[in-house]
């Protein structure tokens, strides 16, 4: 549901949001990705471990609410698992505030 009322929001405003996020075309093409259940705004960091839920293909991911990226993948992996086991909506937004100038990119 986040998914949806955030694609509609930035639909809403979007010339304001092309003035502010990098990757313009991408936005348009996340809104649409999102809209049509294709991606979702938060997912997973670049994993593909089957021990965590299923989630669609990320905009933005746990990572992109950290002031600091970790460099190696044992710890990404572990931010993951902590994101999936303590999944909340706030989270999210936070982390859609946070990275909210990289909407636009691809890629997940």
């Amino acid at each position: 549901l986040l998914d949806v009322l955030l694609a509609l929001l930035l639909v809403a405003t979007l010339p304001l949001h092309l003035l502010l996020v990098k990757h313009r075309g991408g936005l348009l093409a996340n809104i649409l990705s999102v809209l049509a259940g294709r991606k979702t705004w938060v997912g997973y960091a670049g994993s593909e471990d089957i021990a965590l839920p299923p989630l669609r293909p990320g905009v933005l991911s746990p990572l992109d609410g950290l002031p600091l990226r970790p460099g190696d993948a044992a710890t990404v992996q572990r931010l993951n698992l902590l994101y999936a086991q303590n999944y909340r909506v706030e989270q999210d937004i936070e982390i859609v505030l946070k990275g909210y100038r990289e909407l636009g990119k691809t890629g997940g």
